[in-house]
């Protein structure tokens, strides 16, 4: 690969890299964008280590039927840590909704699908490195969000609720990353 064609693709990571600055004397996210395809656990873009003290935002835009239902985002947790998300949609009648989930295992370890704009979650990991991914989908209507996520040290055992469910969008992500039956075996 030439170095020209090098520096773009290594910039989202760049930029996660500094995770924050400073702007007078507070501490301001690192702001990125989704790009597509991340449609897909195997698609969602890895958008680094979050390790505590990280913040970043990233904007996007899901649909609720179609061809851009889910937004998936891949990130390493550096623990143990708590990961603090929020996701806000400018359309007050547009409800978006967000999972966390396992890529190695293919379990939905969270979701936090109320009515809330913005919708609050937090997850804690008690283990030194955890690959997780972030989705993203709409539960009503289509539209542009800003995912927050706030990376804070130690683990909390109430950071999550229990999951007693998940919804039919977090199973239907969940299942593009089963593993497929081979030679009709369950």
């Amino acid at each position: 690969m030439s170095p020209a064609r090098a520096i773009p693709s290594l910039l989202p990571l760049l930029l996660l890299a500094a995770c924050t600055v400073e702007v007078d004397g507070a501490p301001k996210p690192a702001y990125l964008d989704e790009s597509e395809p991340n449609d897909d656990p195997a698609y969602a873009p890895w958008f680094g280590v979050l390790s505590p003290g990280t913040q970043l935002a990233i904007a996007g835009n899901v649909q609720q039927y179609g061809p851009d239902e889910f937004d998936g985002f891949a990130f390493t947790a550096h623990g143990p840590c708590t990961i603090e998300l929020a996701l806000e949609a400018p359309d007050p009648w547009t409800d978006l909704d967000l999972c966390v989930h396992d890529p190695v295992t293919g379990e939905t370890l969270v979701c936090y699908d109320g009515v809330a704009n913005p919708e609050y979650g937090a997850v804690s990991f008690a283990d030194a490195q955890r690959d997780l991914q972030v989705v993203v989908y709409s539960s009503h209507g289509d539209g542009s969000y800003v995912l927050r996520v706030t990376v804070h040290a130690g683990y909390s055992a109430l950071a999550a609720p229990p999951l007693s469910a998940p919804t039919a969008k977090a199973r239907a992500w969940a299942a593009r990353s089963a593993p497929a039956a081979v030679d009709g075996a369950p």
